[in-house]
């Protein structure tokens, strides 16, 4: 049996890669719904969406091996994202591309950069995009966004950091379903599988490599012919019985950073140009907002305007550092998003653990030691698997598919759902 574990966008291809292929396979997923981050939840009456959710990367071919259009509709998109930087110790919002747009700007003194010595993401990001764009926008917004030191990433560490000349970042066109959260795309892409091989509500908690066996939290144990995870990686390395790697070694490879949500909803139309808004600025404590109203149809009554803030924190931190409602409305009233007599309606928390494990200069050896040991028993890692690459659901599926080893994703035998 092929045993897939967490059923996200890449479990999802994963399973309906071995479906197609006619293999014998069950899956395991800890929640009671598939999707993983890719999440839409109703609370008090508002559609909710954690996680990724717009529909960046989803090409012809994709499209074709998901075969849900039939019964889900999509509408394309076109976003405009503005990033705030800090201007006479105000934070000031600048349309993208940034180049285009900085010497509108008054010119402020600039951080010396530490360039000498081997190359890292920061002087990556100075060398790419000149010390003004880097220092005012990029370097200030991935820290708050990764909460490290960036001289300690490796250059290019991230695959979608586009080269010098193409700081386009967020005029983008995506895809998203017409009237339902994008949690329906995780159902629709499982509603033709046999149900009986999906085990929701079943938490892997114990695992054997050398005995290819898996434990899980409803008492029940599996043996496996191969087994593909999408779990946070330090969380599956750490249920290992033969724990082949130091667990201090494992945190040293991989630190990540947690991902605080806060949503709002006021009643108040959008008036902005942008839907998507990055916050360089040590003025906000958030460092995304994005607009769910803007493109999610009936997520809120027609006379609101539904908000996603997100706010990062290191696992160091003493305290969480969440939004506070109220606050977080009067920062966007004093950015000029909303006048006074704006009315907050609603708002809600939530945590996402594991949400931005990024590389650093162990994390290369560690990961290639880390693959080449799970793949002598037939264990392999799909979708982020708790690493931060930014990836896009689209990719995530594609991931799975490449994993089961049976087909390719963008080759004709994906050409019909079965």
């Amino acid at each position: 049996m092929h045993l897939v574990v967490g059923l996200g966008m890449s479990g999802i291809g994963a399973v309906r890669a071995l479906q197609e292929a006619g293999q014998n396979w069950c899956a395991v997923e800890a929640q009671g719904t598939p999707g993983g981050w890719s999440q839409s939840r109703n609370v008090s009456g508002y559609r909710l969406d954690y996680g990724p959710h717009i529909m960046l990367d989803f090409d012809d071919a994709l499209r074709r091996w998901m075969a849900v259009e039939a019964d889900l509709t999509f509408r394309q998109h076109g976003s405009k994202s503005v990033f705030f930087c800090d201007v006479a110790g105000r934070p000031f919002p600048v349309p993208l591309p940034l180049g285009d747009n900085i010497a509108d700007l008054p010119s402020v003194p600039l951080p010396d950069f530490p360039l000498n010595g081997a190359p890292t993401y920061l002087s990556y990001l100075v060398d790419s995009f000149g010390p003004e764009v880097a220092a005012r926008f990029l370097i200030p917004y991935d820290q708050k966004r990764l909460c490290v030191d960036l001289d300690a990433l490796p250059p290019k560490w991230n695959h979608r950091v586009l080269p010098a000349g193409k700081a386009k970042v967020g005029e983008s066109s995506y895809l998203y379903p017409v009237d339902v959260g994008v949690g329906a795309l995780s159902q629709y892409l499982l509603s033709g599988l046999n149900p009986n091989r999906l085990r929701y509500h079943k938490r892997l908690v114990r695992l054997s490599l050398d005995k290819k066996k898996a434990w899980f939290s409803d008492g029940s144990v599996a043996r496996f012919a191969s087994l593909i995870s999408s779990l946070p990686l330090p969380e599956f390395l750490n249920l290992i019985e033969e724990q082949p790697f130091d667990p201090a070694e494992t945190k040293a490879a991989l630190p990540y950073a947690r991902s605080d949500l806060t949503y709002l909803a006021v009643r108040a139309p959008w008036a902005q140009e942008y839907d998507f808004a990055r916050f360089a600025s040590r003025q906000v404590p958030f460092h995304r907002l994005t607009v769910l109203s803007a493109y999610a149809d009936n997520c809120c009554p027609p006379d609101e305007t539904l908000l996603m803030l997100e706010t990062n924190s290191s696992p160091e931190a003493q305290d969480r550092v969440m939004a506070d409602p109220r606050k977080a409305m009067d920062q966007l009233i004093d950015l000029g998003m909303f006048d006074h007599n704006t009315e907050l309606r609603f708002s809600h928390k939530t945590q996402v653990e594991h949400s931005a494990i990024f590389m650093n200069a162990k994390t290369p050896d560690f990961l290639t030691r880390v693959k080449d040991r799970l793949a002598a028993s037939d264990i392999h890692l799909i979708g982020k698997f708790g690493r931060w690459e930014d990836m896009l659901m689209g990719r995530a599926l594609k991931s799975g598919i490449s994993a089961v080893g049976l087909q390719d994703p963008d080759g004709p035998a994906t050409r019909g759902r079965r």
